[in-house]
């Protein structure tokens, strides 16, 4: 029995392991600007089909939306790197002014194309969260935007999506915006290999164990 429990710790191990090891890619270009006619937006070159269709979080209003389509946001993403044909659904997720992750290891709810406004409140870092699909509508990652709300303007944004295209440089899956441009550091793992190892000689050993209780 013992050796079993470790077996099935082992094999969490594994699981843990291989989430962590989830690559994510840095969307350039994040800009805060603003969207016609003056409110405050967060853009970033990644952009979905079109040329314009790019994915944006503004205020307007008292309220948060995450959308795409940033043809009359200023300024301008200068280019655009398709990462997506289109997309499933998004949501909106806000955290204490304290969160400095990069949303991705949030519980997010698939509300519809253009998810619902949500309440703003200054001082909030907002988290929105994309479905990426392919040309035939399966489902090949996500992206994810997050900002600071100061009451009148975004800080603090950055974007990632863990779906590599041309363009995406690798990011950190716990990065965090920062002004100094510090890396973050790696979280040290034990290797995948050892761990596959480790798992077949305790299964091994447990078997053996058993034939000889039985002989």
């Amino acid at each position: 029995m013992t050796h079993l429990r470790l077996l099935v710790a082992i094999q969490l191990l594994l699981a843990a392991h291989t989430l962590q090891a989830q690559t994510l890619y840095t969307c350039p270009g994040v800009a805060v600007g603003q969207i016609f006619p003056a409110d405050p937006s967060v853009v970033s070159e990644c952009a979905i089909g079109g040329t314009n269709d790019h994915l944006y979080l503004s205020y307007s209003a008292g309220y948060f939306r995450g959308t795409i389509g940033a043809s009359s946001v200023t300024p301008n993403p200068t280019s655009s790197i398709r990462i997506a044909d289109s997309i499933n659904g998004s949501d909106i997720s806000l955290q204490p002014g304290s969160y400095t992750g990069n949303c991705t290891e949030l519980t997010f709810s698939d509300t519809s194309t253009t998810p619902p406004p949500v309440a703003a409140t200054a001082g909030e870092v907002v988290c929105v969260w994309w479905e990426l699909l392919d040309a035939s509508s399966a489902t090949i990652g996500n992206a994810y935007l997050r900002a600071k709300f100061t009451g009148i303007s975004f800080t603090d944004a950055s974007m990632v999506t863990n779906f590599a295209v041309s363009g995406l440089t690798p990011a950190s899956s716990t990065s965090s915006p920062s002004s100094s441009g510090a890396a973050a550091e790696p979280v040290p793992t034990l290797p995948l290999l050892g761990l596959l190892s480790l798992s077949g000689l305790i299964s091994l050993f447990g078997v053996r164990k058993i034939k000889k209780h039985e002989s």
